[in-house]
């Protein structure tokens, strides 16, 4: 789950959407398989799992992006203007050489 929750790749919205459809699903599963069949299956405890390792990767995410911004300011912030500097952290792109 905490995977499916950070993926960046390629199409990173529809595994990400595939990853809280599975933990609906499950949940789902468990509540048709005791309705017909009285049969329990826990829920609560893989379904919380799920929903703290997304939300801990994802915490882990944004205190990495942070940790580039910051380094990219601290690369950049004394040599060119702090516009400049805001720019290419608003882009998202690595910096490099040339043209």
């Amino acid at each position: 789950m905490a995977f499916l929750a950070v993926y960046q790749g390629k199409r990173a919205s529809i595994v990400q959407a595939s990853g809280l459809i599975l933990l609906i699903a499950y949940v789902y599963f468990g509540f048709e398989t005791f309705s017909q069949t009285h049969v329990i299956w826990p829920i609560t405890v893989p379904a919380c799992a799920g929903l703290s390792t997304s939300f801990i990767g994802l915490a882990a995410m944004v205190v990495i992006e942070q940790k580039a911004k910051g380094r990219l300011k601290g690369m950049f912030g004394s040599y060119v203007s702090s516009d400049l500097v805001e720019e290419m952290v608003a882009s998202g792109k690595e910096p490099s050489l040339g043209w």
